[in-house]
C-alpha cells in the first residue's frame, strides 16, 4: 500500500507428530500491518485482522468438545527483526488471537529465530527456533518447542 502499511495473509499450522495425546491447531488470518520502525539494520511491525481458528485431529480429538469446529477470532501481532550484520539476525514475534467461543478463547505464541547465514548472498541460513505455545481450545493447553533449521530466504 505504501513503504509503511501492508496488507498480509497468513496462516499458522500447530501439528506435533510426536504429540500421541490432544488436538492441533489451525489458524488463518488476513489485514493491515504497519511498520513503526523501518531501518536497514531494525523493523518493527504490528497487525491486526480478522481470522479463523479450528481446532482438530490427534488422539483426543474424539473427547474434545471443540475438536472439528472453526470460530470466528482475531489476530494481533508484534514482530521485531534485527540484523545486527549481513551474517545474522534475530527475529521477535508475539501472535495473539482471541478466537470468539466461551467468551475470548486466548491463542498465543511467542518466538525467537536466531538466523546465521554463512554465505554472503543471504539467501542460505541455519536457524535455531523457540516457541512459547498457550492456546485454551487445544489439549494439551501449553506446548512449547525448540528446533534447528536449515533454509533458503525466498524473499
Amino acid at each position: 500500500m505504501n513503504s509503511r502499511l501492508h496488507a498480509y495473509a497468513g496462516a499458522h499450522f500447530n501439528y506435533d507428530t510426536l504429540n500421541f495425546s490432544g488436538t492441533e491447531a489451525f489458524e488463518s488470518s488476513i489485514g493491515l500491518g504497519y511498520d513503526l520502525i523501518k531501518t536497514s539494520k531494525t523493523r518493527l511491525t504490528v497487525s491486526l485482522g480478522p481470522s479463523i481458528e479450528q481446532i482438530w485431529g490427534g488422539d483426543g480429538c474424539n473427547t474434545d468438545p471443540v475438536c472439528g469446529q472453526t470460530f470466528a477470532a482475531t489476530t494481533a501481532r508484534a514482530e521485531l527483526e534485527w540484523k545486527p550484520s549481513s551474517a545474522a539476525s534475530l527475529t521477535l514475534t508475539n501472535t495473539y488471537t482471541g478466537a470468539y467461543v466461551n467468551g475470548i478463547s486466548t491463542n498465543n505464541i511467542f518466538s525467537i529465530a536466531l538466523k546465521v547465514f554463512p554465505i554472503n548472498n543471504q539467501r542460505l541460513f541455519t536457524s535455531l527456533n523457540g516457541q512459547k505455545i498457550y492456546n485454551e481450545l487445544r489439549s494439551p493447553k501449553v506446548n512449547n518447542n525448540i528446533s534447528i533449521q536449515m533454509g533458503v530466504k525466498l524473499d
